[in-house]
């Protein structure tokens, strides 16, 4: 009975490993295409920081999920024109974190998914307490979006099935 027990650990732990192992994504190289007709197309990305938070926070447009941003990725959001809330979650609160655009059709926006540094305070008897992570999207202008996303890992592409805002 220990040795069936002691074999499935085993097992799954050497299933793990060679999870670790798989591709986390391919390098983005080269031009970003142009969004499909009647689209906007998001360039989302997380510049890779290799002593940076590795907190995993998700994307929000408009309230609704759109993926998963990771340290050294870029997600690639086709949306329809509107206006559209870029937000992410979890982070802790910061003045003008989020950001509002307005897309049309054709359009390609770079958008910055940056964290802050974490701030330990110390406290009672010498002990310190660090907050969460602090993310703050930035609107990037595609002569500097482009450059920056160049050999980051590629983790999603495609649309999101979303709306725009009312607001649009």
């Amino acid at each position: 009975m220990r040795t069936r027990s002691r074999a499935r650990i085993l097992l799954s732990l050497v299933i793990l490993l060679l999870a670790c192992c798989a591709p986390l994504g391919e390098p983005l190289i080269g031009p970003v295409a142009p969004p499909p007709p009647g689209m906007a197309r998001l360039v989302v990305y997380r510049p890779l920081e290799y002593y940076g938070t590795q907190t995993m926070p998700l994307l929000y447009l408009n309230g609704a999920s759109a993926g998963v941003t990771q340290n050294g990725g870029v997600l690639v959001r086709d949306v329809p024109p509107g206006t559209y809330l870029i937000s992410v979650a979890p982070s802790e609160s910061y003045p003008g974190q989020f950001k509002t655009i307005a897309v049309r059709s054709g359009d390609t926006f770079f958008v910055n998914i940056q964290p802050l540094p974490s701030p330990c305070t110390s406290i009672i008897l010498g002990f310190s307490r660090c907050s969460g992570d602090t993310f703050i999207v930035t609107v990037v202008d595609p002569q500097i979006g482009f450059p920056q996303v160049q050999g980051l890992r590629l983790l999603a592409a495609g649309g999101a099935r979303l709306r725009p805002s009312a607001r649009s």
